[in-house]
């Protein structure tokens, strides 16, 4: 019964990370904090990184799917991969490190006040106009940031918090000068969330753990056995994502992804606090 809701859950992140370019852990992280102890016996005080890092590992394949498909249809902005990408894996691996080392409540609440956050944000921005997510979400302040250290800091924080970074790299694009359509910047997206995703997972599967019991399907704070449970189905149906982003609006699924984020902020409070 376990794997059988994994497995629903990575089609359902798969299809999202080749819609809204999101990796998917906003939605896998609730999921595996809530399962994964049902299969193995994890304390409380790690399952919280053991649900980040498993995440991490499981987008790794529907990302890379989803940036394949966006890269054959020429969506990708190369120039902008190449700025962004190289810091946020370095950014990865001191979150990853940072993540392995504390207590797993810490790295609920940060995963929490991230999902709650841009939960929102996505219900805001869900029915506003290109301009007004503009305005809200470009301050002259970041725009004279070097986007090596926006690049850098996106990748610390959403290794932290089990997630990709296009939540934080498509505002930063949209918010440039020289404009970037919405399609490009979930591309682009995409292509930061695998550096992310790559590094991170290795970070955690190979760098210092807290005191963790060994027990089968775990390598490092990697689940490897849920990852590849929600991976498979995740990277096939990513590119059916990339082909209806292309040919539909996402207004409505954006808000009702708002509210899925929201949803899972709550269920990880409920369940390391509660």
């Amino acid at each position: 019964m376990v794997y059988t809701l994994l497995i629903i859950t990575g089609m359902v992140t798969g299809f999202l990370s080749g819609l809204l370019g999101v990796g998917g852990g906003f939605l896998m992280v609730p999921v595996f904090i809530v399962l994964l102890p049902l299969q193995f016996p994890l304390e409380m005080a790690t399952l919280p990184q053991v649900a980040v890092a498993t995440a991490l590992a499981a987008t790794v394949p529907a990302t890379a799917s989803a940036v394949y498909a966006q890269y054959k249809r020429g969506a990708l902005p190369i120039a902008w991969v190449k700025r962004l990408a190289p810091s946020a894996a370095m950014g990865a691996a001191v979150g990853a490190v940072a993540a392995g080392l504390v207590h797993g409540v810490w790295v609920a609440l940060v995963f929490s006040l991230y999902a709650a956050y841009f939960g929102l944000r996505m219900l805001r921005g869900a029915g506003a106009s290109r301009a007004a997510v503009d305005a809200s979400a470009s301050p002259q302040l970041i725009q004279r940031i070097s986007p090596r250290a926006i690049g850098g800091m996106i990748g610390m924080f959403s290794a932290t918090a089990g997630v990709g970074g296009a939540s934080l790299t498509i505002p930063y694009l949209l918010a440039q000068r020289d404009s970037i359509e919405m399609r490009n910047a979930v591309a682009a997206g995409s292509a930061v969330g695998l550096s992310i995703a790559l590094v991170g997972a290795f970070a955690f599967a190979l760098g210092p753990t807290p005191e963790i019991a060994a027990m089968p399907g775990l390598l490092g704070l990697v689940c490897w056995t849920a990852a590849i449970a929600v991976a498979v189905p995740a990277a096939f149906l990513a590119p059916w994502g990339v082909s209806v982003s292309h040919r539909l609006p996402t207004q409505r699924l954006k808000r009702a992804f708002g509210l899925v984020m929201l949803l899972g902020a709550v269920i990880t409070v409920w369940k390391v606090f509660g």
